[in-house]
């Protein structure tokens, strides 16, 4: 599954390639839509075993070569920098939470000379994380419109389709209120 959705990505990624390359100014750079230059992102306590793996996932992809692997909380920190135009000093630490769909995670990452390094990576909380909030989230709006909560709540997380369309409107009301 994951292999296929990155041959969708892969794809995506070339497309886009292809319909930029002409236009610097939109991030084109003019060269042919196969010569791809990509990180990809990995949780931050991931081993030598889980990077070979995904390597494997990758390459089976269509990835041919590829830059290598940014630990999350390294790639969040260095978003947040760049999309907040923030100057770190040397030696600056920077809390990182990472609320994945099934686990809370937190690192501390340090600006050494201009590169950002993880000094600690916690093993997440699994029983905290996205789903949970989503669960809650179902919880206040079964409880508000008077639905099961089996109904907005299911294998595919939040599900509005049970709320009469005249009250989706007043969900947002519900988050605020509560």
């Amino acid at each position: 599954m994951l292999t296929e959705l990155l041959k969708h990505l892969r794809s995506l990624i070339l497309a886009a390639r292809v319909e930029l390359a002409p236009y610097p100014q939109f991030g084109g750079d003019g060269k042919p839509a196969e010569d791809l230059s990509i990180m990809f992102t990995t949780p931050a306590n991931w081993g030598m075993e889980q990077h070979g793996e995904y390597e494997k996932v990758i390459h089976d992809a269509g990835f041919t070569s590829f830059d290598g692997f940014i630990a999350e909380p390294i790639a969040a920190a260095r978003h947040a920098i760049r999309s907040c135009n923030l100057t770190l000093v040397n030696g600056a630490r920077i809390s990182v939470h990472d609320m994945g769909g099934g686990t809370f995670d937190n690192s501390i990452v340090e600006n050494k000379r201009g590169v950002l390094h993880q000094l600690t990576a916690a093993s997440g909380d699994p029983y905290l994380a996205g789903h949970d909030f989503t669960a809650a989230i179902a919880e206040l709006i079964a409880k508000q419109f008077k639905i099961p909560f089996s109904k907005a709540y299911g294998k595919g997380g939040l599900n509005l389709s049970k709320i009469p369309p005249k009250d989706r409107q007043n969900v947002l009301e519900v988050f605020l209120a509560a």
